[in-house]
């Protein structure tokens, strides 16, 4: 006799968190950067820098302009996160303004920029951090986890992985200087 799997019993199959399907996911998340490393490196090859950098234009672009128009344009987001939206494009660019001010008004080269290139960096992993903690509460979404546990768990992971990024990059990032 067959039997039916109740949504709230112990026996059934949790349903799959994709954002899109299986499928999808792949095809958007990992597939998009394989693809698009190997046009890269062509376009380097055979046509020399100026169309990476107009392929990193029109990948960055398309990276950047929905994010931004989902964020400011969504009244009601933007009231939930109002400091932490404002700020995060402030912060980084003040700290880049300092780092080259600095350099300028105390008659440093500005071959010394690399300084900048080290705030960039930090930031770098911090963004990148703070995308794959965004995906991991996307993916947990329907997860029987309690939500404020699981979301201070999957921070918790992602900025211990920071701190170790940030660790292992001591034996190399002060060479660059």
């Amino acid at each position: 006799m067959a039997t039916l799997a109740v949504p709230g019993s112990p026996g059934a199959r949790p349903r799959q968190n994709w954002i899109l399907s299986s499928w999808g996911d792949y095809l958007f998340i990992i597939g998009t950067p394989v693809f698009v490393l190997p046009v890269i490196l062509g376009l380097f090859f055979y046509g020399g820098e100026l169309l990476v950098w107009s392929a990193f234009a029109v990948v960055n672009t398309s990276h950047h302009l929905p994010t931004f128009m989902r964020i400011y344009g969504d009244r009601n987001l933007l009231n939930r996160f109002r400091w932490s939206l404002l700020l995060a494009p402030i912060i980084p660019f003040s700290c880049c303004l300092v780092a080259v001010s600095f350099l300028i008004y105390s008659g440093s080269s500005l071959n010394n920029i690399l300084y900048l290139y080290v705030i960039v960096t930090i930031w770098d992993l911090w963004h990148f951090l703070m995308q794959h903690y965004g995906f991991m509460r996307i993916y947990d979404r329907h997860n029987r986890a309690p939500g404020k546990i699981a979301a201070r768990m999957d921070l918790w992971f992602c900025t211990s992985w920071f701190i170790f990024v940030m660790l292992a990059t001591l034996a190399w990032l002060p060479t660059l200087l």
